[in-house]
């Protein structure tokens, strides 16, 4: 005859370690899949937020395309706007494709003097991570993630004169690399205000030659003095190209739309799978255990105090389960930055509320289902027909 196991359920799990271990480490690797889902995910939605939208968060560019017609009327407007707080020349904005964990995205490249350099780094808090700012022509400076994820050093050339698939027309020499979470970068440009204002290239082949003015925004200003450009940009009918806050969110709002509605259909998915076969996993374990269910009840336990063992059981195998899986997470997404994000410039977050709170979701799923399996196990549950093997 069977030996009857303790009502103790702290005692059972003590003594029965093998039938424990699989169901906390089910638990704990279903934790680990949502959880690691959930950093790739937001990965690529926290690189296309910084890359693309971010930057805007602080400026707003306008590109005057026929510099005849203005004659500084745009400057003069905002140079006494009570909104701004410093206004740049810039001969060009360059879109510079920067590599995310698993797309691309694409991120602005001002020509600028030196100061304007400085004065952007400061604004956006980039430190100098290696060697020295650009000072002369055809000099950039770049993120040091970018530069890691396109294999470039200090000192290197980039260009569509060094590779076709570079973002930057022509040869610049990398000067210097900075430490940021936005993958800006920047090229040096000696032209004077006015150089720039009647420098004779071309676009589209006519004699137009478009500059920018950027304008730096004061701390929370940045929405009234989008209000003010629009306004001016109304009455000068293209005239004028812009580029903004707004403008940005919205190119990427139906991206974030899809993105969203693809992540929960994955999520949703992959959370079913996970607590109907974790939830299985339970019900068998326990339907296993149906033998000494029916001994306690013919020993005069009854089966709410049987469905009581249960219960403490599955807490206690779910909260360490569930421990040990955000354990597993974290130390997965530790090693997955270090070999595979860090040197490939495409750094993850990895602890986030929302991370969290989708990681809890399974173990709690798979508790309740199991809570009602099992439950219905033992209800149904007759000592004679377990007795006798006949279930």
């Amino acid at each position: 005859m069977k030996m009857l196991k303790p009502l103790n359920s702290f005692v059972y799990i003590k003594n029965n370690p093998k039938k424990i271990i699989p169901q906390v480490f089910a638990v704990s690797l279903g934790v680990f899949l949502i959880y690691f889902i959930c950093m790739i995910g937001g990965g690529l939605k926290y690189g296309l937020n910084n890359d693309v939208i971010v930057p805007y968060e602080k400026m707003s560019i306008v590109t005057i395309r026929y510099p005849e017609k203005d004659n500084d009327e745009l400057y003069n407007y905002f140079s006494k706007n009570n909104n701004v707080q410093k206004i740049m020349y810039s001969s060009g904005i360059e879109n510079i494709t920067a590599k995310l964990i698993i797309n691309s995205s694409g991120t602005c490249c001002p020509y600028l003097n030196e100061d304007n350099i400085k004065y952007m780094m400061n604004m956006y808090n980039f430190k100098l991570q290696s060697g020295r700012l650009p000072q002369n022509n055809n000099e950039v400076l770049f993120n040091e993630n970018f530069c890691k994820s396109r294999n470039l050093n200090v000192g290197d050339y980039y260009g569509t004169d060094v590779n076709s698939k570079d973002s930057l027309d022509g040869k610049y020499k990398i000067t210097g690399t900075f430490k940021g979470d936005i993958i800006m970068s920047f090229v040096y440009d000696s032209k004077s205000i006015d150089e720039i204002k009647n420098y004779p290239y071309s676009i589209d082949e006519t004699k137009n030659h478009p500059y920018n003015l950027i304008l730096i925004a004061k701390k929370g200003h940045l929405t009234a003095l989008n209000k003010d450009i629009h306004s001016f940009l109304n009455s000068h009918k293209n005239q004028y190209g812009f580029d903004d806050y707004d403008k940005q969110y919205s190119f990427l709002g139906t991206m974030f739309v899809m993105f969203n509605v693809f992540a929960v259909i994955i999520l949703g998915l992959t959370v079913f799978v996970i607590t109907f076969t974790l939830g299985d996993i339970n019900y068998v374990h326990f339907c296993e255990r149906l033998y000494e269910f029916s001994m306690l009840e013919s020993l005069g336990y009854s089966k709410k105090d049987i469905k009581h063992k249960q219960l403490l059981e599955m807490i206690l195998t779910t909260l360490v389960g569930t421990c040990f899986g955000f354990i597993l997470s974290l130390l997965g997404g530790f090693i997955f930055n270090e070999i595979y994000c860090f040197p490939n410039g495409t750094p993850i977050k990895i602890i986030s509320p929302w991370y969290i709170l989708l990681g809890i979701l399974v173990p709690v799923l798979v508790f309740f289902f199991s809570c009602i399996s099992t439950g219905k196990l033992v209800n149904k549950m007759e000592i004679v027909d377990v007795l006798q093997g006949r279930v």
